[in-house]
């Protein structure tokens, strides 16, 4: 027996051969790589990106609407807390176009320290109260709103900022354990969120007074000037931190919605593929950066936050419907993760008093043109998707995107 060294591009290895006698070649065990999504996030990961998402610039700013429509802070305080019940029970553009991983770093040390900033919130609002500043909360429920439209748009301020405890679930092809780490995420995340909001607000309404939230444009600002003194400028730049990480993980999530819609093929095909070095999702990425930076040039906040609130809330309520039939329909299949039926009826009926209470008691027309735009998805469903009409123009669209963005369809080997 003799040994022969083989040299290949993977390194040196050894086999003995019979002497005399031509080595074997052995078949390549490897399977050629696919282009496709990696699974980059574990569980802190999966977790940062709900606390990334959830926690925006709503707390900096939402307190004020949320006050001024309750009408009282012992209201105010409850519908914070409902908030996150609610959201608990429901579940912009370079980094997240370059690299999965570098996101996932990126936002890890985002959230960590919009969490301090917060801290720092709450702790002035706790030195505020040991130092007997109870003024403001001795007040409760003084002042109380009874009306529905009211109490529907206080939520929306609410809800508005509490709105990303489903994003974990829409990247579950890139998140490690998913059966596991996606419960678990959330079970530890929003009830995070929900105590740092919570608190937050009790700190706000600790220093101000009514009339004061509700004409700060910033209430977290106006609460650094008054208890913060020379370190007022963490609230500032807690605001940039809060809102640079909340509109990266928003990005990071929308844009999977959808590669997967493109996938299925609900949305242009083109959104489906994936950048052949990357391995992101570049068109969707793209796509998502523009619809954005539209919205940030012709939207005002409030306006913004009371319409996407209405459209979000419609579709909370039609998918926990869709949960609900296809527990009926498709009896057999695996479900890795399952909530009891009270649940999801629970938020159709949250869902329906969300949607339909503004548009009945709020002359806007805001709410039925958001009605006018559901219905114009339901016609080019229609002749795009379930008809399957495909236009010519598509397959220059597609080869222009490829050639542009350098991406592949999923099934493409990297060999």
């Amino acid at each position: 027996m003799g040994i022969v060294a083989d040299e290949k591009s993977d390194g040196l290895h050894s086999r003995a051969v019979t002497a005399g006698q031509a080595p074997e070649v052995e078949p390549c065990q490897e399977q050629p790589q696919k282009v496709q999504l990696k699974r980059e996030l574990g569980l802190f990961s999966a977790v940062s990106l709900i606390v990334g998402v959830m926690i925006g610039s709503g707390i900096f700013v939402s307190p004020t609407s949320a006050l001024e429509r309750s009408g009282s802070v012992g209201l105010c305080l409850v519908v914070w807390a409902v908030c996150g019940g609610i959201s608990l029970l429901g579940t912009i553009t370079y980094i997240n176009f370059v690299s999965v991983k570098l996101y996932v770093r990126v936002q890890n040390v985002f959230t960590v320290c919009k969490l301090l900033a917060c801290l720092v919130v709450i702790l002035g609002g706790i030195y505020e109260l040991c130092i007997g500043n109870t003024e403001n909360l001795n007040k409760g429920f003084e002042g109380s709103s009874a009306s529905a439209k009211n109490l529907a748009l206080a939520f929306y301020s609410g809800l508005w900022a509490y709105d990303g405890w489903s994003t974990v679930t829409v990247v579950t092809e890139e998140v490690k354990k998913p059966e596991k780490n996606i419960p678990l995420s959330i079970i530890i995340g929003v009830p995070l969120v929900t105590f740092v909001y919570f608190m937050m607000n009790v700190a706000y309404m600790t220093v101000l007074t009514i009339p004061e939230m509700i004409a700060a444009p910033a209430v977290a600002v106006v609460f650094g000037d008054r208890a913060l003194g020379y370190v007022n400028f963490i609230i500032p730049l807690g605001v940039a931190i809060s809102t640079f990480g909340c509109a990266l993980s928003i990005q990071f999530s929308v844009t999977r919605l959808c590669f997967v819609a493109g996938q299925e093929g609900h949305m242009v095909e083109a959104f489906s593929y994936v950048h052949m070095r990357r391995l992101t999702p570049a068109p969707a990425v793209a796509m998502q950066g523009i619809l954005t930076l539209v919205f940030i040039v012709i939207g005002e906040i409030e306006p913004l936050i009371d319409f996407a609130s209405f459209l979000i809330w419609i579709f909370y309520g039609f998918a926990m419907v869709a949960l609900i039939m296809m527990r009926r329909t498709k009896k057999n299949v695996h479900r890795p993760y399952k909530v009891p039926l009270l649940i999801p009826i629970f938020i159709i009926f949250v869902a329906l008093f969300l949607s339909v209470v503004p548009m009945i008691t709020d002359s806007s027309p805001r709410y039925f043109f958001a009605v006018g735009f559901i219905l114009v998805g339901v016609a080019v469903y229609y002749f795009f998707v379930y008809r399957k009409i495909r236009p010519r123009i598509m397959d220059k669209f597609t080869f222009f995107t490829q050639v542009l963005l350098e991406v592949v369809p999923t099934d493409q080997s990297l060999d």
